[in-house]
């Protein structure tokens, strides 16, 4: 009886894993590459029409309640930063940004999906570097702003993506996607916001700048199961 029980025990288990797990809603994990256009809003000091261009990463995995139907939590390393409207001084923040979404795909091959959700972002790095020049005098930036910023960050993130079968268990994709802040990102009100060592000339108003970035990127999605 224990003989036979060694072998009909795992094929039954084996039976309601693959009934549970269909092929085609398998886990995933994946990595993503490409530019990020990034910018600062509600602050006349930086330019809000020029983008801060730097490459951006991450790795992520999904999880299928259907098909169609999936959460999707990620780990990304995102740029961020703006364009001074008055100098040539651009500001570079770097973040850690941890995404949750729900994703929706349609068709099959390939197919097209839409994602939305939340995310939060940790500060690794931020600086402003460039030439600060008036009528007194031109003098090089380079300075490390980081601890005048607030290190976390919160928001929504959204975006479209097209997704086509490579093979048995890779698939391949581009997406296009955008995250709005909703923190204010400085801890110090008035000229000390960004750049301490010079003060600005002219004194710029501002109302909670907030981090805005426009992702493009192509990556892999590996399946845990050959389909």
């Amino acid at each position: 009886m224990k003989r036979y029980l060694l072998v009909i025990l795992p094929c039954f288990c084996w039976a309601v894993a693959s009934y549970a797990q269909p092929e085609n809603t398998t886990p995933t994990w994946g990595f993503r590459v490409g530019p990020g256009f990034s910018r600062v809003v509600n602050d006349e000091a930086l330019d809000e029409h020029a983008r801060n261009f730097a490459p951006a990463a991450g790795l992520f995995g999904n999880y299928y309640f259907s098909e169609r139907m999936s959460l999707q939590a990620e780990i990304d390393l995102l740029p961020g930063g703006a364009r001074f409207s008055s100098h040539d001084i651009t500001m570079h923040l770097t973040y850690l940004q941890v995404p949750v979404m729900a994703r929706y795909a349609f068709f099959d091959d390939p197919k097209v999906y839409l994602l939305g959700g939340v995310y939060g972002g940790y500060l690794l790095g931020a600086n402003t570097k460039g030439l600060y020049a008036d009528l007194e005098r031109d003098e090089q930036v380079d300075e490390d702003i980081g601890e005048h910023l607030k290190s976390l960050d919160y928001g929504i993130c959204f975006g479209l993506g097209v997704q086509g079968r490579f093979n048995s268990s890779v698939d391949i994709f581009a997406e296009l996607r955008f995250h709005q802040g909703m923190r204010n990102i400085v801890k110090h009100p008035g000229d000390e916001r960004y750049n301490l060592s010079i003060p600005m000339r002219y004194p710029f108003e501002y109302d909670k700048p907030k981090h805005q970035a426009t992702l493009l990127s192509v990556g892999c999605i590996f399946y845990l199961y050959e389909r």
